[in-house]
C-alpha cells in the first residue's frame, strides 16, 4: 500500500515535470515561430545621407574669385551610402574631390568651386547629389554669397523715375575702390546721353568719388536713357559703364491715348465691364477738367474726381458690341488750362489703325487645344497676401510689395530668357501690357534662372527685345523671389491688386490666359471705378 502510493506519487511528479518542460518548449517554440514570421521594425533600414552642413554662405566675394567649399553629411542608415552623381545646377559651378561610398555611421563629402565672374550681387546656387538613399534619392546643398566688384557704384544705375519736364534734376552716385592700391578714374564716352551731364568729384583720394549726374531741361517727352563710360586702372575693369535713365512725362496726358471697340479686346469688355480712362496733370498748378462730351451721343461717361485738378478718372459707357464707324469718334475734354483747354482722346475700330496697342480680331486668333488643368503651387497664392519681393529694374524702378499700392494691379510674368515656353508666352503678354498699361496697370517681367546659364540683365534684354516685349524688366538673382512665389517651371504669371494680395496666377504659355488675363484686369480695373 505504501509503495503504491509512493509510485503513484513519483510518476504524477514526472508527469508534472514532462509537462512543465513540454509546455516550456511549446512557448519558446511558438516565440520563435512569431519572430519568423513577423520581422521585426528597423527604423532607418538601408543607406539614409543626414547633411551636416545643407547650407553655406561665402559671405561679401570680390568679383571674378573662384572659392571653394566642402559639404559634409553622414551615413544615419544601416547600408553603405552610394553618391551615384554630382550635378551642380549652374555652370558656375565645378565639382571636386567627393566621397563615393560611405559606410555605416561614417562621414562624407563632396568639394565645391564656384567662378564668381558673373555673380554680381545676391546669389543663391545649388548643387545635387543623386545617391541610393531610398527614402530621398537627391539631397540638395547651397550656396549663397554677395558678389562685390573692386570698384563698385551705388546705386548702380543714374535713375531718375518719371519727371515731368520742367525742373533741372541731380542724381549722385557713389564710387568705391576696393581694390589695395589707390584708383584713378576719368569719365570717357556718353551714349545716347544728350539731356545728361556728368561730373566726378574726388571725396577720399584714390578711394572714393562722386559721381554727379544732372537732367536739365529742355528735353522730350518720353523715355531717357543713356550710359557713362568709366576708365580706371583698376585689374579687371579699366572700362565700365554707368546707366542713367528717366521717363519724362508730358504735363498733360490721358491713358490710354486712344480707345479702341471690337476684337477680342471689346469681348472682354462686354463680360467684366466698360473701359475707363484718366487724365493725369503731372504739372504743379492744378487744372480742372469742366466738361467731358463725345460726338456719339450712345457714348456716356460716369467721372470720378480722384485728386481735383491733378487726377480724374472716366468710366465709358456704350451698348453692348457697340462698334464706332470706321472713320471713329472723339471724346472730348474740357479745361480751364491755358495751354490747352481742348483735349482730345479718339475712339476707334480694331483694324482701322495701325495703332501701337492694336489688337488682332477674334476670328485672327488660333482656338487653343482643349487640356486639362494642372494645378501648379504657385495657383496656392491666389486670395492670400502676396510673397514678399524686393527687386529693382534695368531703369531703377522698385518692384516691392510696397509699390503694390500704387497701381490698380501689377502683373509679375516669371520668365527665363532660355525658355522656348517663355518665348511663345512674351508676345501675347506683350498685346496684352499694349492695352492695359496704359490704363495703370504695371507690367513686370521677373527674369529667372534655368538650367546652367545665368542671364545677366543686358543679355536677357535682348531676347526681350526680339521678341517685341516692351515690360519692365527685373532680374531675381538666384531665383530666390521666385521661390518665395512657387514658381516650380516657366512661364508663371502673378496678378498682385492694390490691396496686396494675388488676384490670379497663371501657369504656362497657353494663349487662353490672355482672356484669363484681361477678364481679370477689367475687374481690378472696375473695382478702383468704384463698382463690385
Amino acid at each position: 500500500m505504501t509503495f503504491r502510493v509512493r509510485f503513484e506519487s513519483s510518476v504524477r511528479s514526472c508527469v508534472l515535470l514532462l509537462g512543465t518542460m513540454g509546455l516550456i518548449a511549446i512557448g519558446n517554440l511558438s516565440a520563435d515561430s512569431c519572430r519568423a514570421q513577423v520581422p521585426a521594425s528597423q527604423p532607418g533600414a538601408g543607406p539614409a545621407l543626414e547633411p551636416i552642413d545643407p547650407v553655406h554662405d561665402f559671405g561679401k566675394i570680390v568679383e571674378g574669385t573662384k572659392v571653394t567649399h566642402r559639404f559634409t553629411f553622414r551615413n544615419a542608415g544601416t547600408m553603405p551610402l552610394e553618391i551615384i552623381r554630382v550635378a551642380p545646377a549652374c555652370g558656375c559651378m565645378t565639382v571636386g574631390e567627393y566621397t563615393k561610398s560611405v559606410g555605416v555611421g561614417q562621414t562624407g563629402g563632396v568639394t565645391i568651386t564656384l567662378d564668381t565672374s558673373r555673380l554680381l550681387g545676391a546669389f543663391m546656387k545649388t548643387v545635387n547629389l543623386v545617391t541610393n538613399d531610398p527614402t530621398t534619392e537627391i539631397h540638395t546643398f547651397t550656396v549663397r554669397g554677395d558678389g562685390r566688384r573692386l570698384v563698385e557704384v551705388s546705386p548702380t544705375v543714374a535713375a531718375f523715375g518719371r519727371i515731368v519736364a520742367d525742373k533741372t534734376r541731380e542724381n549722385i552716385l557713389t564710387i568705391t575702390n576696393r581694390w589695395e592700391r589707390p584708383m584713378t578714374i576719368s569719365i570717357g564716352e556718353m551714349r545716347r546721353a544728350a539731356p545728361f551731364q556728368a561730373e566726378l568729384l574726388e571725396t577720399i583720394p584714390g578711394f572714393e568719388y562722386k559721381l554727379c549726374v544732372v537732367l536739365r531741361p529742355p528735353f522730350r517727352e518720353g523715355t531717357l536713357s543713356g550710359t557713362i563710360e568709366l576708365l580706371t586702372n583698376v585689374p579687371g575693369q579699366e572700362k565700365f559703364t554707368v546707366t542713367v535713365s528717366a521717363v519724362a512725362l508730358p504735363r498733360l496726358e490721358t491713358l490710354p491715348n486712344t480707345l479702341y471697340y471690337g476684337g477680342a479686346a471689346s469681348e472682354a469688355d462686354a463680360r467684366s465691364g466698360d473701359k475707363v480712362f484718366e487724365f493725369l496733370n503731372h504739372g504743379s498748378k492744378p487744372v480742372a477738367v469742366k466738361d467731358v462730351t463725345c460726338d456719339d451721343p450712345a457714348v456716356t461717361f460716369v467721372r470720378k474726381d480722384v485728386e481735383p485738378g491733378f487726377l480724374y478718372r472716366f468710366q465709358v459707357r456704350t451698348p453692348k458690341d457697340y462698334r464706332p464707324p470706321n472713320e471713329g469718334r472723339m471724346v472730348t475734354l474740357i479745361t480751364d488750362d491755358s495751354e490747352r483747354p481742348k483735349i482730345e482722346v479718339p475712339v476707334r475700330l480694331v483694324g482701322s489703325t495701325k495703332a501701337p496697342n492694336f489688337v488682332a480680331p477674334a476670328s485672327a486668333v488660333t482656338p487653343a487645344t482643349t487640356q486639362k488643368a494642372e494645378v501648379k503651387p504657385v495657383m496656392e497664392l491666389v486670395g492670400k497676401p502676396a510673397p514678399q519681393i524686393a527687386l529693382n529694374t534695368g531703369m531703377g524702378m522698385p518692384v516691392t510689395n510696397g509699390e503694390f499700392a500704387r497701381y490698380p494691379a501689377t502683373v509679375l510674368n516669371f520668365v527665363a530668357p532660355n525658355c522656348p515656353y517663355c518665348k511663345k508666352q512674351i508676345p501675347w503678354v506683350e498685346k496684352v501690357r499694349a492695352d492695359y498699361q496704359e490704363r495703370g496697370v504695371r507690367f513686370v517681367n521677373v527674369g529667372e534662372t534655368m538650367g546652367n546659364k545665368a542671364f545677366t540683365f543686358d543679355e536677357a534684354m535682348v531676347v526681350m527685345n526680339q521678341l517685341g516685349s516692351r515690360l519692365e524688366l527685373a532680374m531675381d538673382s538666384g531665383n530666390a523671389n521666385g521661390v518665395r512665389y512657387k514658381i516650380t517651371s516657366f512661364p508663371a504669371m502673378v496678378v498682385v491688386g492694390k490691396d496686396g494680395s494675388v488676384v490670379e496666377a497663371l501657369p504656362g504659355a497657353r494663349e487662353t490666359n490672355s482672356d484669363k488675363l484681361r477678364k481679370t484686369l477689367d475687374g481690378l480695373l472696375a473695382k478702383e471705378m468704384g463698382g463690385k
